[in-house]
């Protein structure tokens, strides 16, 4: 093999093991920082769920304490005023004030007045029978020892996962004796998750813990899920993300997993990154290559064959009184 081809090998060989290395090191540091990004992001949007469902219930806690906090509420959860429930508690006032369930408690813990109303299809509904147990006295939601107190979270009822929100029911003033409670609910429906998604770049779903047939991906993160760690991040495919968080019930319990799904984008952004940083690398490794190749051919090389092809003429003629020319000052 002549000096050329293995000098042509080797730099050759050189280069490849360069990119290798390259590749390698682009894709352990480049792409770890864009998975980290990747996962700060979907932290991010469930921290946005969270804090918009949180909303949710601000909302509905402070519409509660509205009503709870009314002469005509705190005269009628005393004499049971029949003209109060034909003004009040309409069917538009349930519409207006996006709820679909109202019950006035008195402090013995008898229900004065109930009502139930399904939103999508605006009419009355039967009250859910399962709510009793979470309203029996002596339990969290009738528990108002003074005028400041509320409660408000989520119930897991047979009938769906429902936000509830509880107030002691007061002059308009906000002064006592507190004479009952007031609870109002909403449900968490297919309607209302899509309402948390509108004009986002994700996909919201959630299932309750105690939903044997949900995702295989849900039941794997829920040990994953903790006080410490309550949001996981997981790559379900080359293009979909997945976050996942765990909501508590009104009695600190977990009742609810959201999963976010989104668009690996930024990852995907990661991977177009590096195979155009490799692209460039290639690029000028072959420029380097080429302008090295040609300087060795010309200032080495080709002075080095020159150099062999005289010494082996010397050789064949056995005429050793002749020199070679040998230029520059090597």
């Amino acid at each position: 093999m002549t000096l050329r081809k293995k000098t042509l090998i080797l730099l050759g060989v050189a280069s490849v093991i360069l990119l290798v290395v390259l590749y390698a090191i682009s894709r352990t540091v480049f792409l770890k920082s864009y998975a980290s990004l990747e996962e700060q992001n979907t932290c991010d949007h469930v921290e946005l769920v969270l804090k918009t469902l949180s909303g949710i219930i601000s909302a509905q806690d402070s519409k509660t304490g509205d009503w709870a906090n009314w002469d005509e509420t705190y005269s009628f959860i005393e004499t049971n005023n029949q003209e109060f429930i034909k003004a009040n508690p309409t069917d538009k006032t349930f519409s207006e004030l996006k709820i679909n369930l109202m019950l006035f408690i008195r402090s013995s813990g008898r229900i004065v007045f109930s009502k139930a109303f399904d939103l999508q299809n605006e009419k009355e509904v039967p009250v859910p029978q399962s709510i009793q147990k979470h309203i029996s006295t002596g339990g969290i939601l009738l528990r108002h020892p003074d005028a400041e107190s509320k409660h408000s979270g989520i119930i897991l009822l047979p009938e769906g996962p429902i936000i509830i929100t509880s107030r002691p029911i007061l002059t308009s003033e906000g002064k006592g004796p507190v004479r009952g409670t007031l609870i109002f609910g909403r449900y968490i429906d297919d309607v209302e998750i899509q309402k948390l998604t509108e004009e986002a770049h994700y996909t919201l779903s959630v299932h309750r813990i105690d939903d044997m047939n949900m995702p295989r991906d849900c039941l794997s993160a829920i040990p994953l899920l903790s006080d410490k760690t309550p949001i996981q991040v997981k790559p379900l495919s080359s293009d979909i993300v997945s976050g996942y968080t765990i909501l508590k019930d009104i009695y600190g319990k977990p009742a609810l997993i959201v999963k976010l799904l989104v668009k690996r984008a930024i990852f995907k952004q990661g991977q177009e990154t590096v195979r155009d940083f490799i692209i460039l690398i290639l690029i000028a490794n072959l420029i380097l290559g080429a302008i090295t190749i040609f300087m060795l051919e010309k200032k080495v090389l080709s002075r080095l064959m020159k150099l062999s092809k005289h010494a082996r003429e010397i050789g064949t003629s056995g005429d050793l009184s002749k020199r070679i020319t040998v230029e520059g000052k090597d």
